[in-house]
């Protein structure tokens, strides 16, 4: 799907729109959006102009393709709008859409910054990526309880293309490069904490070709990366504590604000201070986690009230 807000493109599919609204509708405690289901290209939503929001099944069509992409249709109480102005709706604002097309503008344009690459839109489906292991495209389970324990929301999941490998029982992650190509498949054991990266892969960093924030969640594993996606937060994470070839990346991504969420130990806090000094350029800020813990281990309410602190 592709429309203008405010003169501004946005490309993005309906779905990857819709699941992110409905993230941070959740991590709000809002009860708006309660349901959405793709049909065919096109997304059918919750109405938020009747019942209150609150329908059994979703009633509401949003346009994927043609000139009236973006335009939202209730079936059921005939009301039609831009997704700017749905978007507003859904976060109980009556301004003409301006919030949303705020909302919008921040989270899935594409833009550049001082020359540097255009940062990709979220949600770039799996099969598009060439994602080819030995000649062979990688066939993995969709579902493992696993999953759940450890806090990956059913989007996340469709998102991010994680999937479960019954032979070594670990759940899967493809991984992509800054700029989307298919670099490998790590796998995360469902019993104990075994982490697995092929050999001979330079680490890239994970879910950069997701991001289309000037704000940024910085994570050590995968899981933890995930977790904050759950919760409405835009987060990359550096399979550590962040190598040099990472940091040259991320020089280039345009990105303007980090937010550290390194693991609460003497590493991630040492790991902290090195990323401070390797991206001085941009604004470096962390979350102070309790000792021993890391985001996964956390409620959205705990991580949310955590300090909040600016590196110097």
């Amino acid at each position: 799907m592709s429309f203008r807000v405010n003169g501004q493109l946005i490309a993005a599919p309906p779905l990857d729109v819709i699941a992110t609204l409905y993230a941070e509708l959740r991590a709000s405690g809002s009860p708006m959006l309660s349901k959405y289901k793709a049909s065919g290209r096109d997304v059918m939503v919750c109405c938020p102009w009747h019942n209150n929001g609150m329908e059994r099944e979703p009633s509401c069509g949003i346009e994927a393709e043609g000139e009236n992409a973006g335009r939202v249709h209730c079936f059921a109480c005939g009301k039609v709008a831009s997704i700017s102005e749905f978007v507003s709706k859904c976060f109980g604002r009556e301004d003409k859409g301006a919030y949303g097309a705020k909302w919008l503008t921040q989270r899935f344009i594409t833009f550049e910054v001082d020359g540097k690459r255009k940062l990709a839109p979220i949600g770039k489906p799996l099969r598009e990526q060439i994602c080819i292991i030995g000649g062979v495209e990688p066939k993995f389970e969709a579902y493992h309880p696993y999953m759940d324990k450890r806090k990956l929301t059913p989007w996340v999941r469709q998102a991010f293309h994680v999937g479960y490998d019954p032979q070594t029982d670990s759940l899967t992650f493809p991984v992509w490069d800054a700029k989307g190509r298919f670099v490998c498949v790590t796998r995360r054991s469902c019993n104990g904490k075994r982490f697995d990266i092929p050999k001979g892969i330079e680490k890239p960093v994970y879910a950069l070709n997701f991001v289309t924030s000037p704000t940024v969640f910085v994570c050590e594993s995968v899981i933890n990366c995930l977790t904050l996606w759950g919760w409405g937060y835009q987060a990359i994470a550096l399979f550590g504590l962040g190598a040099e070839r990472q940091y040259k990346e991320l020089e280039k991504s345009g990105i303007r604000h980090y937010v550290l969420c390194f693991d609460g130990d003497a590493a991630g806090r040492s790991g902290k201070d090195r990323f401070a000094k390797k991206l001085g350029h941009s604004v470096v800020s962390w979350v102070e986690l309790p000792q021993g813990k890391d985001v996964n281990d956390l409620t959205f309410e705990e991580f949310r009230s955590l300090p909040h602190w600016l590196a110097k």
